[in-house]
């Protein structure tokens, strides 16, 4: 009789655990369904909610399981479309100014900081838990190193960093992109909405850093496979001949550049200003000055119109003011030649000389 019981007991207690298990995979279903249709309706806010729920949920199953990677991964890309929406709240263009842009991300990185720090602890979490190797990724691996690399680049956060401080951020949101492109391409394809948009990310990522070599071929490929998938007129062209045109303006490419240009401006429907770039990224000898012990709070800052040659020599220097000392010493640097297709080109741009 008591070995009846035990096994009475034994029986219950596992259609107990089953019933309990079965209760919260449905509650699981729902509040899935639920984030899905929030989400299609734009109420990111109450999805995140919904999410939230959901990863509580699934914790108390197991945190290494792949269905709490999956409710952490889900909240992720909710916050970091959130953070997305915020930012292109506060720009009346996406391809404004860079200078003006830089001071902008780091207003916002001040209020979504924190945000973004959970953000980014979730994806590294899910990525662990995922714990898929290179090559060999699914694509919402790869979508997670897409999102995490914007993360990282477009939050900083309020601490004043030099160049040494910001040199290993940099290079993981390069290998994340990188990362994340390669399997898009493989598992999705070039003309993938995902695809496309971790190309222009990642150009736009170079093109801060004023790196326009490696720009340019994310721009091109983007613009190749939106005019096959979208055609000539498709608006979505401007996200990469706007910074095309910026660059072939600068690089004195002018004829080009106006050609270009001419179809911005039908496609925004607006004159579109090119502005140029501030070089001083370029140039290792700038970089010393202006992170040495001479931060723009400690200095005045000259504002200099540059020529460089071929060969990354300044042949051409206008400051604002003090132009006695600025411009002669500016003729002394060099910055980065501009090599793209073993063809090497001048560059106008403008840097900021600080004086003590």
């Amino acid at each position: 009789m008591k070995r009846l019981t035990l096994t009475i007991i034994i029986c219950l207690a596992s259609l107990v655990s089953l019933l309990a298990q079965e209760k919260t995979q449905s509650e699981s279903q729902i509040l899935s369904l639920e984030i899905e249709t929030l989400y299609k309706r734009g109420k990111i806010d109450e999805a995140i909610g919904k999410a939230e729920k959901l990863v509580k949920i699934e914790m108390k199953t197991s945190q290494t399981s792949v269905t709490y990677a999956d409710a952490i991964t889900t909240l992720a890309n909710l916050l970091t479309e959130n953070l997305r929406i915020i930012r292109s709240k506060g720009l009346e263009n996406q391809l404004l100014d860079r200078e003006l842009e830089a001071k902008r991300r780091v207003a916002w990185a001040g209020e979504n900081n924190d945000v973004a720090d959970k953000t980014e602890t979730l994806f590294r979490q899910a990525l662990k838990i995922y714990d898929r190797p290179i090559g060999d990724e699914t694509t919402q691996t790869a979508t997670i190193k897409g999102q995490l690399a914007w993360v990282r680049f477009h939050y900083l956060g309020k601490k004043v960093y030099t160049i040494d401080d910001v040199r290993p951020r940099i290079d993981e949101i390069e290998l994340l992109y990188s990362e994340a492109i390669a399997s898009h391409e493989k598992l999705l394809g070039k003309n993938n909405d995902l695809t496309l948009r971790t190309y222009i990310e990642f150009a736009d990522f170079y093109l801060v850093y004023v790196n326009f070599e490696k720009a340019l071929p994310y721009y091109e490929v983007y613009q190749t496979e939106i005019e096959k998938k979208f055609g000539n007129d498709s608006k979505k062209l401007l996200k990469c001949l706007i910074p095309i045109a910026r660059i072939l303006a600068i690089s004195e490419r002018q004829s080009e550049a106006v050609e270009i240009k001419k179809r911005i401006d039908k496609l925004s429907g607006r004159n579109e200003v090119l502005t140029s770039f501030n070089l001083t990224i370029r140039s290792k000898d700038l970089l010393a000055q202006n992170y040495a012990g001479k931060e723009f709070k400690k200095g005045k800052a000259v504002k200099v119109e540059i020529l460089v040659d071929e060969n990354g020599k300044i042949v051409e220097a206008i400051a604002r003011t003090d132009k006695k000392k600025v411009e002669p010493e500016a003729l002394q640097l060099t910055v980065r030649p501009f090599i793209y297709n073993n063809i090497a080109r001048k560059m106008r741009g403008y840097f900021y000389y600080i004086l003590d």
